[in-house]
């Protein structure tokens, strides 16, 4: 089996911050640990139940070089930093993945799961919609991996992400590393959740058949920036429309085109 995983950090066990997720910041260390810890436990499952099989980890966090391969086992590959493709933290899927993982999620911008919610981008977006639907990270990079046919088999992030996702497909797997509460997040021990990880991970391909594929038929992205000079901007992009002063919709029947105009745009 091939696997794709999406590697995020505000979604990891007790990260409460955003210190904690940046990097050059004394906190950080402790948590990057923590998130290689985390992908270790879910290449480990894998592992168990395939031992021939082929992780792809995409580092999908800030400037996207924080994991430390040393940590991993050696049947990962890696792609650190950016491939400048519309699909930012899926850069490197394809239809030659079996699965797609998404490791470290968080809930999404509007949203109150976890202290650290955010869309891609929390410095300038209020918020981001698909379809009229509050769209966090886990929904864009669903589509994603759907798009090559590649079905998400599970997700680990905050307890509300967990939520989420389960309405979206109730047979993705989830693993709920934290609870978030107002500013912060209750946590068990983190030796707790690798266990968890990895024996979930291990059950993920007898799952992968009853997985979702199926894509929308068209997509309306729609962003509302905090900044209204962003949204003029935006609204050079063809077929973008300013809906008002921070505000444009794209749409697109063709998902790979609404992920270029995000990447454009942004």
């Amino acid at each position: 089996m091939k696997v794709f995983i999406s590697a995020d950090v505000e979604g990891i066990n007790g990260m409460t911050e955003w210190c904690e997720a940046t990097k050059g910041r004394p906190e950080y260390e402790l948590f990057a640990q923590r998130q290689v810890k985390e992908l270790a436990a879910i290449s480990e499952g894998l592992h168990d139940s395939d031992p021939g099989i082929d992780i792809l980890i995409k580092d999908g966090h800030e400037t996207a070089c924080n994991i430390v391969h040393e940590f991993l086992p050696e049947y990962t590959r890696l792609f650190r930093n950016t491939g400048r493709t519309p699909y930012i933290m899926m850069h490197g899927i394809d239809q030659g993945f079996d699965a797609a993982i998404f490791s470290g999620y968080h809930s999404g911008a509007g949203t109150s799961g976890s202290p650290l919610c955010h869309t891609m981008e929390p410095d300038s977006i209020v918020y981001m919609k698909i379809n009229d639907e509050l769209a966090d990270e886990f929904l864009l990079n669903y589509y994603s991996a759907l798009y090559n046919g590649v079905p998400v088999v599970m997700v680990t992030g905050d307890e509300a992400l967990c939520q989420r996702v389960k309405k979206v497909d109730p047979a993705i797997l989830t693993v709920a590393a934290h609870v978030g509460e107002g500013g912060g997040v209750f946590s068990c021990h983190p030796n707790i959740t690798n266990r968890e990880l990895r024996e979930t991970a291990a059950k993920v391909f007898a799952q992968k058949s009853q997985c979702s594929l199926v894509l929308p038929s068209h997509f309306a992205m729609e962003i509302r920036f905090k900044d209204h000079q962003m949204a003029k901007r935006a609204a050079w992009y063809d077929g973008v429309r300013r809906i008002d002063d921070n505000t444009i919709v794209y749409e697109n029947d063709d998902y790979f085109e609404v992920l270029k105009a995000y990447m454009f745009i942004i």
